[in-house]
């Protein structure tokens, strides 16, 4: 009789401590009974039916995502490699689990493709003199898209520009042959 006692305790204990989950304040759970989505819960101590519900936790603070080197060829033929970061949080945690599979990896592609398509629309000599505006534009899209999934972009950088040596050479031949041109000029006068 005592071991029967002892054993549904040391099981209610056990039961006990598989309920209770602790989430941080800047996490949210996310929570399935019997698979289908049932709530959201905030931080502290939340309890669960194991078996019956399932709990997916979602870290709300803010995401540093780094944007490998990506070839873009600019408006004017321009073959640069660039890099960037973005910034980003989940604002609706439900949205975050239930809308895509992997909301890092699909912000992750879905900035790489952006960063191309946004800067393959601009010529060179924009790419490296409005970066502030480059920059709004390529966050501006890529919030517009990641909204459905609960996520905001909060910023994006331009990180580096880097143009190939045989493109650099012909930028200087080309500042050169300008600067003539206007001592030319100059001279004339």
């Amino acid at each position: 009789m005592i071991q029967f006692i002892l054993g549904a305790l040391v099981l209610a204990v056990i039961l006990f401590v598989l309920m209770v989950k602790v989430l941080r304040e800047y996490e949210r759970a996310v929570v399935f009974f019997l698979g289908r989505f049932q709530r959201i819960f905030g931080p502290g101590i939340i309890f669960i039916i194991p078996g019956v519900q399932q709990v997916v936790r979602v870290d709300l603070r803010t995401v540093v995502l780094d944007v490998p080197p990506q070839d873009i060829i600019t408006r004017d033929n321009v073959s640069v490699k660039v890099n960037a970061v973005v910034y980003f949080r989940v604002v609706d945690p439900g949205k975050a689990i239930i809308q895509v599979v992997n909301f890092l990896e699909a912000t992750s592609q879905l900035a790489q493709t952006t960063l191309r398509a946004v800067l393959g629309k601009h010529e060179l000599d924009a790419l490296l003199a409005e970066r502030e505006k480059l920059n709004l534009d390529i966050q501006t899209v890529l919030d517009q898209q990641t909204d459905a999934w609960g996520i905001k972009v909060s910023n994006v950088e331009i990180k580096h520009v880097d143009i190939n040596e045989s493109m650099v050479r012909a930028i200087a031949r080309q500042a050169e042959a300008e600067r003539e041109r206007r001592a030319k000029v100059i001279h004339e006068e």
